[in-house]
């Protein structure tokens, strides 16, 4: 009896845990949403951003490539470049402004 107690209050434990990243794909409309710190990522197309994002891509980035865009639920965008090997996300609210950066993890090459 105290196994199965104890088992449920694991569940219900495990069930409360939040991931701060994931990915979900709905195959009905091919639209694939990324979650990270409570906003929501939707693919969008390059062609989608503000001219204001551009321009800062332009001024910032310039020799970098996009690889994909995203809008957040919260109005910001995310948009993926790489440059030969490096590969990383910059952030940016509607207006263009820069919020953050992260650099992708290092593929391991050795395989």
């Amino acid at each position: 009896m105290k196994k199965g107690i104890i088992a449920a209050a694991a569940i219900v434990v495990m069930g409360m845990t939040s991931v701060s990243t994931s990915v979900n794909a709905n195959p009905a409309s091919q639209q694939i949403i990324i979650s990270q710190d409570d906003v929501q990522y939707t693919i969008i197309k390059t062609d989608e951003l503000p001219a204001a994002v551009n321009k800062s891509l332009k001024e910032g980035y310039s020799d970098y490539t996009v690889d994909q865009a995203y809008k957040g639920s919260d109005g910001s965008y995310k948009v993926d470049l790489s440059k030969a090997t490096e590969k990383v996300s910059v952030y940016f609210n509607a207006d263009g402004k820069f919020l953050k950066i992260e650099q992708a993890a290092k593929e391991d090459t050795t395989k």
